[in-house]
C-alpha cells in the first residue's frame, strides 16, 4: 500500500473525496474549492470556491459530494439545496430538494418528506442515469429513533429525479439485526453499472443486495476480524448522544462499501484502542482478503491500477493522507 501526502493546498483541512475517470478529487467542506489530484496525489487544478458566479459555489459550507458517472460533480449543501457542475467547473442546474407528492398530510409518517432529513455526518451520494440516491435518517418530533416500529417503518435511501430534485420515493429499511437505541444507525451503499445496489449496516456484517427496483435478491458477507461487538441497547432521554459517542468510541463497526468490477470492498474499525482498521475483499461474494489498514481508511474509487481511499484529513497536525493499493487479477 503505498501511503500519499498531499501538499500545497489552500485547505481548511476539512473536506470531501470522489473518484473520477480524470483523477481524484478533494472538495473542501468549507472553501468550497474543487481540487483534482493526479494518479499519484499531486494537485493538477483548482475549480469552484465560494461565490455568485456560475463557476462558484453560493454557500459557505458543503455537506455531500460526488461525481457521477458523467463526470458531473455534484455538491449537496445542508438545506436541502444541490449544485451540478459540468467537469470543467461551470454550473449546470441548481435543485432544492421537494417532495413530488403534494399530498403529504395523506400520507403515513416514514413516507413523508418533512420527515427526512440527510444523513450529513456522511452523506453519500449516488447515481443511476437520471436517478440520484441520498442516505437519510427520520427526525420528526413524532416519528424519530425513539419511535418503537422505527428501524422497522424507517427508510434509508431517497430516491431523486437528478433533472429536477423532486423526491421520488424513499427506499429500504434498517436490517432486522439492529435493535432498538442503537447508536449505529449508519448506512453504507454502492450502485453497479447495472443499477444493483449494494448495502451495508454499521452493525451488521452481512451486506445485501437489490436490484434496481429494490427487490431484495440476496446478502453474503463475513464478520470483520476482532471487532467488539457487544452493542448496548441506549436509554432514550438527554443522555442518549453522550452514551452513543461513547458506545461508538468502545466498539467496532463497518465504515464504507464500494463495488468496483466484480469486486466490492468494505472497511471496518474494531473498536477501543486497536492500532488499525480492516478490510473485506470480496469477489463477487466471496471473501478473498481480509487485511489490516490505517486507522481512518475508507475506500473511495478505482483508477486502474489502483484503488484509492479516501483522503484522510487531521486539522489538527494539518495533514492530507491518501492511501492507493494494487490488487492481483
Amino acid at each position: 500500500m503505498d501511503t500519499l501526502r498531499i501538499d500545497s493546498l489552500a485547505t481548511s483541512f476539512n473536506g470531501l473525496t470522489a473518484v473520477g475517470r480524470r483523477g481524484v478529487y478533494f472538495l473542501d467542506e468549507l472553501f468550497c474549492w474543487l481540487y483534482r489530484l493526479d494518479a499519484a496525489g499531486k494537485p493538477q487544478t483548482r475549480l469552484l470556491g465560494q461565490g455568485r458566479s456560475n463557476r462558484e459555489v453560493p454557500v459557505k459550507r458543503i455537506d455531500g459530494y460526488a461525481v457521477s458517472p458523467d463526470g458531473e460533480h455534484c455538491l449537496v449543501g445542508s438545506t436541502h439545496d444541490i449544485y451540478l457542475f459540468d467537469s470543467a467547473g461551470y454550473r449546470l442546474r441548481f435543485l432544492n430538494l421537494k417532495p413530488a407528492d403534494e399530498r403529504q398530510d395523506e400520507l403515513p409518517a416514514w413516507e413523508r418528506f418533512e420527515v427526512y432529513s440527510l444523513c450529513y455526518d456522511n452523506l453519500i451520494v449516488r447515481f443511476n442515469g437520471n436517478r440520484m440516491f441520498l442516505n437519510v435518517m427520520a427526525a420528526d418530533e413524532i416519528f424519530n429513533l425513539s419511535a418503537p416500529d422505527y428501524s422497522r417503518r424507517a427508510h434509508i435511501l431517497m430516491e431523486v429525479d437528478a433533472l429536477t430534485g423532486e423526491v421520488q420515493a424513499y427506499l429500504g429499511h434498517y436490517s432486522p439485526t439492529i435493535g432498538e437505541m442503537t447508536a449505529f444507525w449508519g448506512v453504507h451503499y454502492d450502485i453497479t453499472p447495472r443499477g444493483e445496489f449494494f448495502v451495508g449496516y454499521e452493525a451488521d456484517s452481512l451486506i445485501y443486495v437489490y436490484d434496481e427496483n429494490f427487490k431484495a435478491l440476496r446478502s453474503f458477507g463475513r464478520a470483520g476480524r476482532e471487532m467488539r461487538t457487544a452493542y448496548r441497547t441506549l436509554e432514550q432521554g438527554p443522555q442518549y448522544k453522550r452514551t452513543a459517542r461513547e458506545e461508538r468510541r468502545e466498539k467496532g463497526f463497518y465504515t464504507s462499501l464500494r463495488w468496483v468490477g466484480d469486486r466490492l470492498l468494505r472497511t471496518y474499525c474494531r473498536g477501543g484502542d486497536a492500532p488499525t482498521d480492516g478490510l473485506q475483499i470480496y469477489d463477487g461474494t466471496t471473501l478473498i482478503a481480509d487485511v489490516d489498514v490505517p486507522k481512518g481508511m475508507k475506500i473511495a474509487g478505482y483508477i486502474e491500477p489502483y484503488y484509492y481511499s479516501q483522503i484522510v484529513t487531521d486539522d489538527e497536525n494539518e495533514t492530507l493522507t491518501l492511501y492507493r493499493f494494487k490488487l492481483d487479477k
